[in-house]
């Protein structure tokens, strides 16, 4: 077996030219000697190691180069007619291979998805290879803007999804954050007002991503703007920006932020409501965020927007209108439908079209033409009928209600949890119905209706829809009220009684339901 350099190049020689250190030199071994020239090895050395005569290496190395193969040219491929376009695309967004093999395909392309494939991965590789630079704006030329979820706060015994709109200040880093229930056209554009309210001055120009209430579309750099946005922003006198899609680091000093909101601020606190967790934010910003050493500036927000406030444009005199305005149908019973519930209207707007409603982030506004006709607060929760008593007046029902009817109305009447639990009840005990509804009544007789309602409001919490259940709830919760521990005496519970009576709180039923009723049944 063979061992070392010039034992291995000696077999080498000899194998090749079949004759041990004589012959003619081929071409493998003249490209030897000059590979080991080229490494610094002098031609005794190569001698040495080649086995080779100095004059043979010296001979080799003055001889001119053999000349360069000649290259055959490459021959045509399909993709060649559509490569241009495919960096086109690629320069406009970062599109996957199959959706640019669809588009050329669809162009007349003929090859293979492989093919395509070869071709736009090192054209990807160079692209997330180039380097980036950090774009810093001037003082109050440019503010981003974005929403992120925050999970869901529960409001009113409902769980809603929560959102956090953020402006950012792109010089100073000087934030805005409001939690809403929304990301509608009205909260949105509240959102704004807030914003520039809070930082006294309207930058030069704003930066969106694709949000669906500010761009309609965004084709190869042309942006369709929504028309109440556009109008808005002419109103503040600032010019807004559109990202290019799939490109989330040109907002970068907007969406960093988030991570930060949640971990220093919005995770392990309570909050009662959403006005509360807007007030803890507003304080926070004011007393951390805004007054520790920014990661990226390293100054203080505050101090740097110190600098960049006079370089804001000057409110205006009044406020943006920001309602959001829709149109809808009233229906036969005096409802028009909005977010997922039910809003009374007056009897006489029922089935009327084109009413038109104002939404605010809190409440909406019914209007017929310029007449206002309803106001009501925003529900949180969806599938609810809220009712206004005044808009039913008036209303004549088609045909007589039964004695359940009757009874479900009168415990309806008792506040909206009870319309929740009667509308649950009526889902979920249809064949039983009666008999719960006549132990509801039962209980609501031996109880205060305060304990009752509560009762009520703990069945809707947990969906136990049985009055049974009410009973038993009404039934433990008096006991804790009785200092002895005993249930209150029947005696007073017909004081009680009368004393509700006398107050007005029990209404005497007019005969007359009981008339029709029996008139009918006579009738079948």
């Amino acid at each position: 077996m063979l061992s070392g350099g010039a034992d291995m190049a000696a077999w080498l020689y000899a194998a090749t030219n079949n004759v041990e250190g004589q012959g003619m030199l081929n071409k493998m071994e003249k490209t030897m000697i000059r590979n080991l020239h080229g490494q610094g090895m002098t031609i005794s050395a190569i001698a040495r190691q080649t086995g080779m005569d100095r004059k043979t290496v010296r001979k080799v190395l003055a001889e001119p180069d053999a000349p360069a193969m000649e290259r055959k040219a490459p021959l045509p491929s399909l993709l060649d007619p559509y490569k241009d376009y495919v960096r086109d695309r690629l320069e406009v967004a970062d599109f996957t291979v199959q959706r640019l093999f669809q588009d050329i395909q669809a162009q007349g392309y003929a090859g293979s998805y492989n093919l395509v494939k070869r071709f736009v991965a090192p054209l990807r590789e160079e692209r997330h290879r180039q380097a980036e630079v950090r774009f810093e704006t001037q003082p109050g030329h440019q503010a981003q803007v974005d929403w992120a979820a925050f999970g869901h706060l529960k409001v009113d015994g409902v769980r809603k999804a929560l959102s956090c709109f953020s402006m950012v200040l792109g010089y100073s880093r000087y934030q805005y954050i409001e939690f809403t229930f929304s990301r509608n056209l009205a909260c949105f554009l509240a959102c704004h007002v807030h914003a520039f309210e809070f930082f006294g001055g309207v930058p030069e120009e704003v930066l969106y991503d694709n949000l669906k209430t500010a761009v309609l579309s965004h084709v190869d750099g042309t942006v369709e703007w929504q028309p109440t946005f556009a109008d808005f922003a002419a109103y503040y006198g600032f010019v807004p920006r559109a990202c290019r899609p799939y490109r989330p680091k040109t907002k970068g000093k907007v969406e960093r932020p988030f991570p930060y909101i949640r971990s220093n601020f919005f995770l392990g606190r309570s909050f009662d409501g959403l006005d509360d967790l807007n007030r803890q934010a507003r304080h926070w910003l004011d007393h951390i965020a805004h007054v520790r050493i920014h990661g990226t500036t390293h100054e203080r927000p505050v101090d740097r927007f110190k600098a960049e406030r006079a370089s804001l444009h000057a409110l205006p005199a009044k406020a943006y209108h920001t309602l959001e305005t829709v149109y809808r149908t009233a229906t036969r019973d005096c409802v028009i439908s909005y977010g997922g519930n039910f809003y009374s209207v007056p009897a006489r707007h029922a089935g009327r079209r084109h009413l038109r409603v104002e939404v605010s982030s809190s409440e909406l506004a019914i209007y017929h033409n310029a007449e206002f006709i309803a106001r009501h607060r925003i529900c949180q929760g969806r599938h609810h009928r809220i009712m206004d008593p005044k808009h039913l007046e008036g209303m004549v029902p088609k045909t007589p209600l039964t004695p359940l009817q009757l009874k479900l109305r009168e415990l309806r009447e008792l506040g909206p949890v009870a319309v929740r639990f009667i509308d649950g009840l009526v889902q979920t005990q249809t064949r039983l119905l009666p008999w719960h509804v006549g132990r509801l009544r039962e209980t609501l007789f031996k109880y205060e209706p305060d304990l009752f309602l509560k009762a009520l409001e703990r069945a809707v919490e947990y969906q136990a829809f049985d009055a049974r259940t009410i009973e038993n709830l009404c039934r433990k919760m008096q006991r804790r009220l009785c200092q002895d521990g005993e249930a209150i005496p029947i005696g007073e519970v017909l004081n009680n009684l009368m004393a509700r009576f006398d107050e007005g709180q029990v209404h005497q039923r007019n005969l007359r339901d009981y008339e029709t009723v029996g008139s009918i049944a006579r009738e079948a």
